[in-house]
């Protein structure tokens, strides 16, 4: 029989805990930023009382539960700069409040001196000022908040070709003097990571905002246990929309993107190969993610991408998105491999693929791309590349290895080149394609317009030594025009 003394004990440790538990939600609070009407002076804790700036929300220490709302219609020129960590069912919330568009807070920035006239030089059709950016690097230029196409040097510099930039040098075409002929001039990256960033933080929900303008839009280093919804991310970003950035400490885990539009906002098909803006959402020591029913738009370079090449990258889930690339030049949709064995047990499935410039690249171990649509991959956005419209490269790339992946029950459409194609790189174990299955995939109109002389091909596999033990089987090949391979 229990001691009724020790029953008390229990009893009134019991009731503390739950007596913490509540206090802790009892003392979250709802915190109101507006950049018109606001005041750092104020208390912040109503819409009457609301803060101004970000840098006054990076100054706040915040508690488990709270929530931070920004006015809808608001633009900020900062970094949000998330320090404090939520609880388990517990988030800090960072999310907008009123009517009207989602609130911006961005990383742009304004060139400086481009409006005295002074500051600029003439040289034929251009004009060349001195500019050094805060991040040591010029990604993107809007002119009159337009973005403007950059050349790949200065004798490309036309009505088309803009502008470019190199060693703290700007040029411009320009009929006039830019600083009459302009009313407004910034770039991107001026934040030199992420217009939100993040170190060492857990327990986080993003909602409803719109992050632009900086190298990155949400960089992520050992961050855990965060939700990103409902959110646009990327437009103008100089270099990604959603980085998870490695970090000696820790990988960032357990996270959550869904319904957002990463959207880098570049319009411009180059003919010549420009990474700039590179990855949509691109996950490096991160494990245990979900990214699902986003529209994720023209990033030049991979749309989705997972990389072991710096530390596990496992159990990932990439599903139900809609990817297209349609005004980009190369414009990945997926890409998956990198390191020797820290790429493993990730998921493709379920997601649309519309209109790109180049091929899915996926590897590692124990992947699987399954029940996805792949429509329509064409070779003929720049002649820089003029082979890369498969639908899928199962290859071995930057010592990854390709073993005891499923390939099944996809959908390659219209791709001008194979809707398949299984490629190595290099020799030696680390360049293995063994043990793989490809089944139960169609393909439709693949290899109709091949690039490299390889016309109505569905399935290509390289004549490699490295390229064994898979196993091919109930796929459907079919060309409209009547001729397979």
């Amino acid at each position: 029989m229990i001691n009724s003394k020790y029953l008390k004990v229990i009893f009134i440790l019991s009731f503390l805990s739950v007596f913490v538990a509540i206090s802790s939600v009892c003392q979250a609070t709802t915190y109101y930023v507006d950049d018109s009407s606001g005041s750092d002076s104020n208390t912040g804790i109503s819409e009457d009382q609301a803060w101004k700036t970000i840098s006054k929300v990076n100054s706040k220490s915040f508690n488990a539960g709270d929530i931070i709302s920004f006015k809808r219609g608001a633009e900020w020129n900062s970094q949000l700069e998330i320090v404090r960590s939520g609880a388990d069912g517990n988030h800090i919330t960072y999310r907008a409040y009123g009517n009207g568009a989602k609130p911006i807070i961005s990383g742009m920035g304004t060139v400086t001196g481009w409006n005295n006239t002074g500051n600029w030089i003439q040289s034929g059709s251009y004009w060349q000022m001195s500019f050094d950016p805060t991040s040591s690097h010029m990604y993107r230029l809007l002119v009159n908040g337009t973005e403007k196409q950059r050349a790949q040097n200065t004798g490309d510099l036309d009505s088309t070709y803009n502008w470019y930039w190199n060693s703290n040098v700007l040029y411009l075409y320009s009929t006039t003097n830019p600083a009459i002929s302009f009313s407004s001039m910034q770039y991107s990256g001026a934040t030199s990571n992420g217009a939100v960033y993040a170190y060492n933080t857990n327990h986080i929900t993003l909602q409803n905002l719109d992050i632009r303008g900086a190298t990155n839009g949400v960089q992520l280093s050992n961050c855990d246990h965060w939700i990103i919804e409902d959110c646009d991310i990327g437009l103008y970003s100089g270099d990604m929309g959603i980085k998870a950035y490695p970090s000696s400490k820790g990988s960032s885990d357990y996270v959550i993107v869904r319904n957002c539009n990463v959207d880098s906002g570049k319009r411009f098909v180059n003919d010549w190969f420009n990474e700039d803006p590179s990855e949509g959402i691109f996950i490096q020591k991160a494990n245990h993610w979900e990214i699902y029913n986003n529209t994720v738009k023209d990033w030049c370079h991979t749309c989705i991408g997972i990389s072991g090449a710096e530390g596990a990258v496992t159990y990932n889930e990439i599903h139900n998105n809609y990817v297209t690339c349609e005004h980009v030049d190369y414009g990945r949709p997926f890409g998956c491999g990198g390191g020797t064995t820290d790429c493993s047990h990730n998921k493709f499935y379920n997601n649309y693929v519309y209109n790109c410039g180049t091929r899915s690249q996926i590897g590692g171990q124990y992947t699987e791309f399954c029940y996805n649509i792949i429509d329509t991959i064409t070779n003929d956005r720049t002649s820089y590349f003029s082979d890369r419209a498969q639908g899928l490269n199962i290859s071995t790339y930057d010592t990854t290895i390709n073993k005891n992946n499923k390939f099944c029950n996809n959908v390659f459409y219209n791709c001008d080149e194979a809707g398949i194609f299984i490629r190595a790189y290099g020799e030696g174990d680390l360049f293995k394609i063994e043990n793989n299955t490809i089944a139960n995939n169609i393909i439709l109109n693949c290899g109709m317009d091949s690039g490299t002389n390889q016309n109505n091909l569905g399935i290509k596999v390289d004549d490699h030594g490295n390229i064994g033990a898979n196993t091919y089987k109930n796929n459907c090949v079919h060309n409209t025009n009547g001729q397979t391979n």
